[in-house]
């Protein structure tokens, strides 16, 4: 089994953090790899998701999102910035905005591969959200990460 490492922050130099000003929400998970694949070829397989996952984000599709009329999901999530070490994707919606990032960055015993999330509250409507959601979120992560 994977040793996770958690932070409050981004890793230092990370892209997520950029053009959203103040967040509202961070966290960052690490896991240490001999690994030389690419951070592209990471964030793959990171993003693809398992079966359990894939239906936790149905049932969010039908009983939050399509309710509160918010965006569905039903499309890809926009890379917003990369360079060759990480990749940032988000969305930017009425209730919240977030980013999630995949970082591979050198550590003293091999590759520190970085899951990081932010999350900016836009209104009542993202706070109610994200605190339904974020019961999950630690056990999505650590299984996108297992995957690497």
């Amino acid at each position: 089994m994977k040793e996770f490492y958690k932070f409050d922050s981004a890793p230092e130099g990370s892209l997520v953090m950029k053009g959203l000003g103040s967040i509202d929400y961070c966290d960052s998970y690490m896991v240490i790899k001999d690994t030389d694949d690419s951070v592209d070829e990471i964030t793959g397989r990171i993003f693809t998701l398992p079966g359990w996952i894939q239906a936790l984000l149905k049932i969010r599709q039908v009983f939050i999102v399509r309710l509160f009329g918010l965006k569905t999901g039903d499309h890809e999530i926009p890379v917003i910035e990369k360079n060759e070490h990480e990749v940032v994707v988000g969305e930017d919606d009425k209730h919240l905005y977030f980013r999630i990032s995949v970082m591979k960055k050198q550590a003293p015993r091999g590759t520190g591969i970085y899951l990081t999330t932010i999350v900016k509250f836009n209104n009542l409507l993202g706070k109610i959200y994200f605190f339904f959601i974020k019961p999950f979120h630690k056990q999505v992560v650590k299984s996108l990460l297992k995957k690497v």
